[in-house]
């Protein structure tokens, strides 16, 4: 089954099946969208793709805090970051919570 959406169009079932679809799905999304994230720069966490929207680093800041928000609806729960946290203000700062678990300890 193709699901267009905008110029994207998503391959396959819409709908998870199984544990083992989701995690193959989360291993494989997560890898792509870690690999646009860590090509953000200081300079291009500002931009905007046009006026009235996100910059880089709200999508990113999005992301990175969305599958708790998300989760937390289905009473399932795990240590991530929230809205309610400051969002990282460097592209290393935000790299750090992106890749890790969150900024190291000081």
């Amino acid at each position: 089954m193709r699901c267009h959406v905008g110029a994207v169009t998503l391959i396959g079932s819409p709908l998870f099946t199984t544990v083992g679809h989701f995690l193959e799905t989360w291993e494989r999304e997560s890898a792509q969208t870690r690999r646009v994230l860590v090509q953000l720069t200081d300079e291009s966490l500002h931009c905007r793709v046009a006026p009235g929207y996100r910059t880089a680093a709200e999508i990113a800041w999005h992301m990175t805090t969305a599958p708790r928000e998300i989760t937390g609806k289905t009473g399932l729960s795990f240590e991530a970051p929230t809205n309610a946290d400051a969002q990282p203000e460097t592209a290393a700062a935000m790299d750090e919570w992106v890749h890790t678990d969150g900024p190291a300890a000081p």
